[in-house]
């Protein structure tokens, strides 16, 4: 898959998870995909929304498991 279309796929999802049209966790299990990833472009917008998400939650109880996964 083109860098392009990954970084698509991950904004689309976070999109739709903060509209909450789909689950987080839905976001969330897309990323370890992208573990060998090198292109600074995809991993700054993937570390912009989970940064996002962290402050959503950041006075919930996910915030310790945001913080776990990261």
């Amino acid at each position: 898959m083109a860098v392009l279309d990954k970084t698509s796929l991950q904004g689309n999802q976070y999109a739709l998870a903060r509209a909450a049209y789909s689950r987080v966790i839905e976001f969330l299990e897309i990323l370890p995909q992208y573990k060998e990833e090198t292109n600074y472009t995809l991993w700054a917008d993937v570390l912009a929304n989970l940064s996002d998400l962290k402050f959503l939650f950041a006075h919930t109880p996910l915030r310790d498991g945001l913080d776990a996964f990261t």
